[in-house]
């Protein structure tokens, strides 16, 4: 199946987002892939103590990459529980 204009750009973006912001990126690559090695179901607020992000769009990025690596899996939606967070909804991610 091919990407639609709409799905390259977002990967265009993300990628844009990791390059212009490595030194949180790794922090948060290699925290989801250690969440990811636990086995139990994890999401953004488990990256909360790494600091706030340099982009807004970075949190999203981090998650989308080790999805599209391979390395997780969405397994459903939850409001988060920071209250800085405002009860959005977020996607809820297990290791695979």
């Amino acid at each position: 199946m091919s990407q639609t204009d709409g799905e390259l750009l977002k990967d265009a973006g993300v990628n844009q987002v990791a390059a212009n912001h490595l030194s949180w990126a790794a922090m948060a690559e290699a925290r989801i892939a250690l969440l990811a090695a636990l086995g139990d179901e994890f999401d953004a607020d488990d990256l909360r103590d790494l600091g706030t992000p340099p982009h807004p769009n970075c949190v999203g990025a981090a998650f989308r990459l080790a999805s599209r690596s391979g390395m997780i899996r969405h397994v459903r939606y939850r409001k988060a529980k920071a209250p800085a967070a405002h009860a959005r909804i977020i996607g809820v991610w297990k290791g695979v």
